[in-house]
């Protein structure tokens, strides 16, 4: 009887050891199903990037033409606009109505320089656009506010027209250096370069 035991102990105990070595040596059918489908998914999903990123390319080298003709025309316009804000005095005349034949439409990025740079880039260039046009608008307002009154036979105090004069010149220093801010941001983007940190 002790003899049976043993070797029904001896069994039993093979038997555990031979079902724990099958449990470690195959994978459970659920694993082996879902791998597959796994690889398929991380397949699709790089064949989706490389799409996406082909698309880019495409449209990049597509607008590249266009694009670089912006910057020039951008660039000519800065300079355009350069020349008119060095020529403003007191005396000059620019309301809020003429503001518009007052900047060279040649200012504004085009789609097709949209296209060829990044969304980063643009991003940084309409960022350095908004800051320019918001500098005119300053000085524009300061113009305003300083017109010459119409009444005849009086003088302004001469602390008055200093004031003026510093003033527009402060707004004049600051449009400048909008201008040659984004001039360079888009000079830089249409080189490459990438966005200003």
């Amino acid at each position: 009887m002790r003899k049976v035991l043993l070797i029904a102990a001896r069994s039993a105990g093979l038997i555990v050891i031979i079902a724990l070595c099958s449990a470690c040596s195959s994978p459970p059918a659920g694993n082996a199903a879902e791998d597959p489908k796994a690889r398929a998914s991380s397949r699709a999903a790089n064949l989706a990037l490389q799409t996406k990123e082909d698309a880019r390319r495409a449209r990049k080298a597509a607008a590249k033409d266009d694009a670089l003709l912006s910057v020039r025309l951008v660039q000519n316009a800065c300079q355009e606009l350069t020349r008119k804000i060095a020529a403003l005095a007191t005396s000059s005349t620019v309301d809020f109505s003429a503001l518009d034949s007052f900047i060279p439409p040649q200012l504004y990025p085009t789609d097709s320089f949209a296209a060829y740079v990044d969304d980063a880039t643009f991003a940084e260039v309409k960022s350095q656009l908004t800051q320019l046009v918001e500098s005119l608008l300053e000085l524009v307002r300061l113009l305003e506010r300083h017109k010459p009154t119409s009444i005849a036979g009086i003088e302004r105090p001469p602390d008055e027209v200093n004031k003026d004069r510093s003033a527009l010149q402060q707004g004049r220093l600051k449009a400048l250096t909008s201008i040659n801010t984004y001039c360079e941001s888009v000079r830089r983007a249409g080189a490459g370069v990438g966005p200003l940190h």
